[in-house]
């Protein structure tokens, strides 16, 4: 009797996670199918064992970009690991964010000796969610505590190299802006002074 009761809580369990995560599974199974279809399209002359590897880099690929989606990254965060999360949460609640993340975690240092202060991940159940901390990122600067951290997107590296060659053009284009452009030929034209000006000015 303790047994069966035992496996009755199990599928009731095993029945309400299937409920709760089916829609991120529905979600992740479009992506499979859509990375199938655009495989097949281009892989006429591969190998069975190529086109393995490139549905599951397409895979890959498309499932961290739906984390990305419903990730948020934190910038000059500088406190103790043990300390971050209650830190999240607490600024989080300053920004009047009612959503928790469901993950906390600081990137990886590239070697034990880089004493830079690396930024945070932030992960929201949602995409919804991590806009709603995103539209008040602005008032960070306004908290004494937190005004030198800046929340910003989750971008890929393609994604970030796109951003820092537009953020170069919009400097240049102010650049050339600001500058006075010179027409070819012309002098800068000096004030001649009249006669007996220069001694009225002295005295």
């Amino acid at each position: 009797e303790k047994m069966r009761k035992t496996i009755v809580e199990l599928e009731e369990a095993k029945e309400e996670t299937v409920r709760m995560t089916n829609e991120k599974l529905a979600t992740y199974a479009e992506k499979v199918k859509s990375s199938l279809e655009k495989v097949e399209k281009e892989s006429g002359a591969l190998k069975k064992e190529d086109l393995r590897k490139e549905v599951r880099k397409e895979v890959r690929e498309n499932v961290a970009e739906e984390r990305r989606k419903r990730r948020a990254i934190a910038f000059g965060l500088k406190v103790e690991d043990n300390k971050l999360e209650s830190e999240v949460l607490e600024m989080l609640s300053k920004l009047k964010v009612r959503a928790k993340p469901v993950r906390v975690e600081r990137m990886r240092k590239r070697s034990e000796e880089d004493e830079t202060c690396k930024p945070v991940i932030i992960e929201f159940e949602t995409e919804k969610e991590k806009w709603e901390a995103m539209e008040r990122k602005g008032d960070l600067r306004l908290e004494g505590r937190w005004r030198n951290v800046f929340l910003e997107l989750d971008l890929s590296r393609e994604e970030r190299e796109k951003r820092r060659k537009r953020v170069m053009e919009r400097k240049e284009e102010r650049k050339r802006k600001e500058t006075p452009t010179k027409v070819p030929g012309q002098q800068e034209t000096q004030e001649v002074k009249k006669p007996g000006e220069e001694e009225s000015e002295k005295k």
